[in-house]
């Protein structure tokens, strides 16, 4: 019953694939939002109802059999199936899974996911690999937002006035440049933070994801401090499949507790940021900030009594179904408003552009009841996801940004390059991961969740 369940809820949500490994990733990695998910509740009634019809037909049909297996055979034969599908995916990948039923193929995604995170290389750069060049005599943070799309900012011309602070602020502080709408790297958020972090582009196989080193160890190479604020965590915890190695560079994590509530974490942590600021002034920084952001539910991320634009869910039982959809983007929006607009005007009184170097994205966008489903990000079906799960925005935040052009078509992708160059790497090693912003892209692709595949982006 829970496999069937579990596996009918993953369907009913976009993926087409069911219950997989990379499903079973990310809801471990996401464990601790599981309240969040009474957002789905009828979702999740309604495929555990079909699962026990399901389970009670195959009993009602057991019984009614004058002949039948034993228990014994039964299981016997059980596990030589689940042992046959685990095999069959180790040869033809775990997209062979999608069509077996979800008792005889969960024994193999279990397996494929303990085996899968065992094998994950230590993504350590060799200590002999050194910048030659001079780094920027400025710190380098990185500001990875969570589920924003670039295209319902106000200053990428979106029909709402989502961002009036920022609108103004592009059009007086030179020290702010917005580079537009760019495909994110990835449609979720693990993945995306793991590319990001790896500078997983996508002029490279796939099959090399495991072998390529983090940008931690390039900047501890280059004799960075290096911190990591992550509002989404509490002590304890670890998301974005950092490995034990990766976590031995960082020199401090910061994260907050339970009790701060998503409204607040990210506000709370530009305050942890200013303070670590000021604490290494004598150190060169790289700083990996991650936003709690525009996550779903998309309710529990402003204060309601603030909202800007109405009206808003009623709560966040509220279904995904098209009858709500203004509720929802107008939800959305108020989200954005907060946690982008209002998020920056604060961040910007805090963090000084002559001493840092400051790059704003997202992990990924929102795909708001743009398909058939519910589901807003992470759909894996290879030729039907709406390119809003790929679309952010990118922002630059820094003095003298001469050498960043105001050029179309920037992509997420360039931010591992561009960090290279900024920290002293040379050219032999920064263009390996493609063009920095000092350039733009003639073709710009990313890699859908879990598949190996890619998507090109308009």
């Amino acid at each position: 019953f829970i496999t069937y369940a579990v596996d009918l809820f993953v369907q009913y949500m976009g993926s087409y694939r069911g219950f997989s490994t990379e499903e079973l990733t990310i809801a471990i990695s996401q464990v601790h939002l599981i309240s969040n998910m009474k957002s789905y509740l009828f979702e999740i009634i309604v495929c555990g109802l079909i699962a026990l019809i399901l389970v009670g037909i195959i009993i009602i049909m057991r019984r009614k059999v004058k002949k039948k297996f034993s228990l014994l055979w039964g299981g016997l034969f059980f596990i030589l199936a689940s042992i046959s599908v685990h095999y069959s995916s180790n040869k033809v990948n775990t997209i062979l899974l999608n069509g077996y039923p979800a008792p005889i193929k969960s024994g193999a995604i279990i397996y494929n996911y303990l085996i899968k995170e065992s094998v994950v290389e230590h993504r350590l750069l060799p200590d002999d690999i050194v910048p030659s060049n001079k780094p920027i005599d400025k710190n380098i943070i990185w500001v990875i937002d969570e589920s924003v799309t670039g295209s319902f900012l106000g200053i990428n011309n979106y029909e709402k006035q989502t961002t009036p602070f920022l609108t103004e602020e592009l059009q007086q502080n030179p020290n702010l440049r917005n580079l537009g709408v760019v495909n994110s790297i990835s449609n979720c958020s693990n993945y995306s933070n793991l590319f990001l972090r790896t500078g997983m582009t996508t002029n490279k196989e796939y099959k090399a994801l495991n072998n390529l080193p983090s940008i931690l160890s390039y900047a501890k190479n280059a004799a960075y401090k290096i911190v990591m604020l992550d509002s989404q965590i509490t002590a304890g915890e670890m998301t974005n499949f950092l490995t034990p190695e990766e976590m031995s560079l960082i020199d401090e994590l910061h994260t907050l507790d339970r009790s701060v509530i998503p409204a607040e974490r990210d506000l709370q942590m530009n305050n942890e940021l200013a303070a670590i600021l000021d604490k290494y002034q004598e150190d060169k920084l790289f700083v990996i900030y991650i936003k709690f952001g525009c996550h779903w539910p998309y309710l529990l991320n402003f204060d309601n009594s603030k909202a800007k634009f109405l009206p808003i869910q009623p709560s966040t039982f509220t279904r995904m179904v098209p009858e709500n959809k203004e509720l929802i983007i107008n939800t959305y929006c108020n989200s954005i408003y907060h946690n982008v607009d209002i998020f920056f005007k604060d961040l910007i009184s805090l963090v000084s552009p002559e001493k840092n170097y400051l790059i704003y994205t997202s992990d990924h966008g929102q795909s708001i009841l743009e398909s058939d489903t519910p589901r807003t990000h992470c759909s894996n079906s290879v030729d039907e996801i709406p390119l809003n799960e790929f679309n952010v925005p990118l922002i630059v935040y820094t003095s003298g940004q001469d050498s960043v052009k105001r050029l179309n078509n920037y992509s997420q992708i360039q931010m591992y390059p561009t960090t290279l160059k900024l920290m002293g790497y040379d050219s032999t090693i920064y263009m390996k991961y493609g063009p920095t912003l000092e350039e733009s892209m003639s073709e710009r692709q990313s890699w859908i969740t879990g598949t190996g595949k890619k998507v090109n982006f308009k």
